[in-house]
């Protein structure tokens, strides 16, 4: 019987893969309510629009189009997300302090 490292190894890294991905799901998963990034990932889906029409709060623009909100992600979350705009979460740290 030979002894091999490879496989344990690769199982190591396959947990720490999945365990990294949840953390940072977690981390960037648009809260309740509040500050949500909505990045488009596809052209000009109408981002404000949308929005606007959710009952959401524009507050600025980000990066790449994206636009920072207020609003309830329960009436935006999958609005969004059919409209090809991934929202998440919006930390003080990467879109300013006045969150």
């Amino acid at each position: 019987m030979r002894f091999s490292l490879q496989q344990p190894a690769a199982m190591v890294l396959l947990h720490a893969a999945i365990c990294l991905s949840g953390a940072a799901a977690m981390a960037l998963a648009p809260p309740a309510s509040g500050a949500m990034l909505l990045v488009p990932l596809i052209g000009d889906p109408g981002v404000v629009r949308i929005a606007r029409a959710s009952g959401a709060l524009l507050v600025g623009t980000g990066p790449a189009g994206s636009v920072v909100i207020r609003g309830e992600r329960g009436l935006l979350f999958w609005r969004m997300l059919r409209a090809g705009v991934l929202p998440i979460a919006a930390p003080a740290a990467y879109c300013g302090k006045g969150l």
